[in-house]
């Protein structure tokens, strides 16, 4: 399907939507569609709101190629999937935001406060800030992970990533099946649980919460050094007593850094 033929079909199906035509445009192969949250009316000098449930519905053509979308909402819940795209957009003030079945070079996702929930996304980059609200990762597969989040748990099952930077200020980091070859993350209150294929420079550190890292290779592939300040070290299965920091003497490709200032930490290796 060709750019034209393309536009055209889209057209096609935007018409078929009810009262869709008074808030949307296509010109030079780009949709922009722009919808309240309610429909204002008068009755005697009073201003009134209509709360009817709104909502917008784009269909896209089989095998269409996107170069970039780019959605915000300020109070409502964005659901997208089943496309591949260049540039990849989200803001949203106050709702929820579904992502499934989706390619891309660039992922950005921006929300104030609702629950995150993304499955099967493949892309070079990825990046996600939110305020308040649990953040949920399912098979997410990116070159680039950056993620930030105020208040709200992250969860990440069956994930794999090159580099992958996590910020938690309020809240538990989980991470089931996960693989990376750099890791970075930081906890200010809340505990940290990783288990997966932990490779490359690994640092880790929680202000005030607990560390598990359960590595699927062999301590002898690692180098590592084990602080923490209150609290206790297990390390492969023996529990450190009086002991506030561990360290090899030599420092490997595969290094854990792993500090808690005020928590636990507990190290277990593969065969």
């Amino acid at each position: 399907m060709n750019r034209n033929e393309f536009i055209n079909e889209l057209k096609k199906k935007l018409r078929k939507l009810p009262y869709v035509e008074s808030f949307w445009t296509l010109e030079d192969g780009v949709l922009n569609i722009t919808h309240d949250t309610g429909t204002r009316f008068q009755i005697l000098n009073f201003d009134f709101i209509s709360r009817d449930r709104n909502y917008v519905i784009v269909h896209l053509p089989a095998n269409a190629e996107l170069e970039a979308v780019n959605v915000k909402s300020s109070s409502g819940n964005i659901k997208l999937g089943d496309f591949a795209v260049r540039n990849f957009e989200i803001a949203c003030s106050f709702g929820n935001v579904d992502l499934s079945n989706i390619t891309g070079e660039h992922i950005q996702v921006e929300q104030r406060s609702g629950r995150f929930n993304g499955i099967n996304i493949g892309t070079k980059s990825l990046t996600f800030k939110n305020s308040f609200g649990d953040g949920n990762f399912q098979e997410i597969f990116a070159v680039s992970l950056d993620v930030e989040s105020n208040s709200g748990n992250l969860n990440f099952t069956n994930c794999m990533f090159g580099d992958a930077i996590i910020v938690n200020n309020f809240g538990r980091i989980t991470a089931t099946e996960f693989v990376s070859t750099y890791t970075n993350i930081r906890a200010n209150s809340g505990d940290i649980n990783i288990n997966g294929f932990i490779a490359g420079e690994t640092t880790i550190h929680a202000e005030f919460g607990s560390i598990k890292l359960a590595t699927s290779l062999s301590k002898n592939y690692y180098s590592y050094d084990i602080s923490v300040k209150f609290g206790n070290i297990s390390f492969d299965g023996e529990r450190l007593k009086d002991q506030s920091r561990i360290a090899s003497n030599s420092m490997l490709v595969n290094h854990l850094m792993l500090t808690s200032s005020s928590g636990n930490i507990e190290v277990t290796f593969g065969e």
